[in-house]
């Protein structure tokens, strides 16, 4: 049988990349995470790594394993925590990561309730995009992930994690108050064709964005670039261009100078859901968790700039 501390020791040279940058994260002497890799390969009967002076690089049987040690690495994770909490009665620890818009909006109303619910459970919160995120999320480093997909964006999925639809997104366009546009109940994308855009960089939305422009039949002009929200929105108020954003956007701060307003129906959509492992356990921390971000995107259903909420047991449509 294989050995766990050697798995780990293992995983760690394999995802740093050095026996020396191994060494200084598990706090051993690099002969010792030497001879932890030499006895593992040695009880394999195969090479796990190649070795030259520039670094190190995994052997085709190197990348079975750690795929493998990854998975059981974080079900052993899983399982000393879920014993802890278990043996606290209703203590434990609760790590969820939410994407920044989620995490402005949705996030917080539910950990206000969470910890009057279970004021016991220790709470660990981040922001992370779902490209950061999700490999984490599987890997044992969370317990619960806000995450976003686009329809028209369909990204690989990881097989080993679950998703439960907690409300589908449409983007809205933001203009300056006294834009021409600004007194309209909707505006359709093809509309701003002849708009600068300020737009986020290096990101999923901005791949949506440009998406939907194409097949609105233009190609958008981006003249400035921000992931923040709120500068888009003060950009846009100072009439450097205009943007399309979340409506959850509309859940934060809206400045006076700006207008933020549906894009038509079916334009651009994301669905946002609550993402979990597959084989992890559900204690009495994320299934309370998991039913306030129920509630509390319940209460982001109504209004202009309404998102949609499916009901109970009900998946969203792409």
């Amino acid at each position: 049988m294989l050995d766990v501390d050697r798995l780990r020791v293992f995983r760690e040279v394999a995802n740093t990349g050095s026996f020396s940058a191994a060494a200084r994260t598990l706090a051993f002497t690099q002969p010792g995470v030497s001879h932890h890799v030499k006895q593992l390969e040695r009880e394999l009967g195969v090479a796990l790594l190649e070795r030259s002076p520039r670094g190190i690089r995994l052997t085709p049987p190197g990348h079975a394993l750690l795929e493998h040690a990854e998975a059981l690495l974080a079900r052993l994770d899983d399982a000393e925590r879920d014993v802890i909490e278990i043996a606290k009665q209703g203590g434990g620890k609760l790590r969820l990561v939410a994407f920044p818009t989620a995490a402005a909006t949705v996030v917080p109303l539910a950990v206000a309730s969470f910890r009057e619910q279970l004021p016991d459970v220790q709470l660990k919160l981040a922001e992370a995009d779902p490209p950061a995120s999700l490999p984490r999320l599987a890997a044992g480093d969370w317990d619960l992930a806000l995450a976003y997909e686009y329809p028209c964006l369909r990204l690989p999925t990881d097989p080993a994690l679950g998703y439960e639809p907690l409300l589908s997104d449409d983007m809205a366009c933001c203009l300056p108050a006294d834009h021409p546009l600004a007194r309209e109940a909707q505006i359709d994308l093809a509309a701003l064709s002849d708009e600068v855009f300020v737009a986020p960089y290096d990101c999923v939305c901005r791949d949506a964005l440009m998406h939907a422009c194409r097949s609105a039949g233009f190609a958008p002009e981006i003249g400035s670039e921000t992931n923040d929200y709120m500068a888009m929105q003060a950009l846009v108020a100072a009439r450097v261009g205009v943007a399309v954003m979340p409506r959850l956007v509309a859940a934060m701060a809206v400045r006076n100078e700006v207008v933020i307003l549906p894009l038509t129906r079916g334009t651009l959509t994301r669905t946002v859901s609550i993402v979990s492992r597959r084989e992890g356990f559900s204690s009495d921390a994320t299934t309370t968790m998991r039913a306030l971000l129920h509630e509390v995107a319940a209460g982001l259903a109504s209004g202009p700039l309404a998102v949609d909420v499916p009901p109970a047991g009900v998946a969203l449509a792409a």
